[in-house]
C-alpha cells in the first residue's frame, strides 16, 4: 500500500477520488464501505418480503433476485421524482445538529458535576465500590455487577467448553445449537416488568 502510488498510479488516483467507498448523502463523513452498501441494499430486498419460504423453490428464487433488485429501484425513483423520499438529504452531518450538540454538552456537564463531587469514578473508595450509571448514579444488582465485572472469564469458560466438548471429546456436534448466555447489563438491570393489579397492566421500573 506504501508504495501504491509509484506502482499502481491508476488505482492510486481512483484512491484519491475517494472511489473506495460509497457516498449516499449529501453530508460530509458519512460514506460507507462497499460491503456496507451491499448489506444495506440487501436489507431493502428483505423489506420487500425476502426469500422466506423460497429457498427450497430454486424457479421462484430466480425470479425474486431477477425482479426484487428492479422494483426497488423502480419504487426509489418513484419516490425521489415526487417527493417522497424519507432518506435524510441534509448536508449537515447529524452528529453536529443542534438537538445532539445541546444533549453532549448537557451531560458533559452533568459528567463534569458528578467527578467533582465523587472524584476519580475508576478508584474503589471503601465500601463505595458498587458500580452505578454515572449519570442516573443508578447502582447495578450484585447480579448484574458480578456478570459484568467477570464478562472475560465468563467467555472464557464458554470458549473452552465448546473446544472441549465439540472439537476434543465429540459428545455435541460442532453444527449443534449453541446455548446463549444473557449476561446482566446497565441496560437490563432496571428494566420494565408488567405487572397485573386488578384488570389492568401496570409498568413497574425497577430500580
Amino acid at each position: 500500500m506504501q508504495q501504491k502510488e509509484k506502482l499502481h498510479p491508476d488505482i492510486w488516483s481512483e484512491f484519491i477520488k475517494g472511489n473506495f467507498c460509497v457516498t449516499k448523502g449529501l453530508a460530509g463523513f458519512t460514506s460507507i464501505a462497499p460491503d456496507h452498501g451491499i448489506e444495506q441494499e440487501n436489507r431493502t430486498l428483505k423489506v420487500m418480503g425476502g426469500i422466506v419460504g423460497l429457498t427450497q423453490n430454486e424457479k421462484a428464487l430466480d425470479r425474486f433476485f431477477l425482479i426484487a433488485p428492479e422494483l426497488s429501484k423502480v419504487l426509489n425513483e418513484f419516490a425521489s421524482e415526487y417527493g417522497l423520499d424519507s432518506g435524510d438529504n441534509s448536508s449537515q452531518h447529524h452528529e453536529i445538529t443542534g438537538g445532539k450538540l445541546s444533549r453532549i454538552m448537557k451531560n458533559a456537564a452533568k459528567l463534569k458535576g458528578i467527578f467533582h463531587e465523587h472524584g476519580d469514578p475508576f478508584m474503589a473508595d471503601g465500601d463505595k465500590d458498587d458500580i452505578y450509571n454515572l449519570l442516573t448514579t443508578e447502582v447495578m444488582t450484585d447480579k448484574v455487577s458480578k456478570d459484568i465485572l467477570d464478562r472475560d472469564n465468563i467467555g472464557q469458560t464458554m470458549f473452552e467448553e465448546f473446544v472441549k466438548e465439540r472439537l476434543e471429546e465429540g459428545t455435541i456436534a460442532i453444527w449443534d445449537r449453541m446455548k446463549k448466555r444473557k449476561l446482566g447489563t446497565f441496560k437490563t438491570a432496571n428494566a420494565n416488568i408488567s405487572v397485573k393489579v386488578g384488570d389492568k397492566l401496570v409498568k413497574v421500573k425497577e430500580e
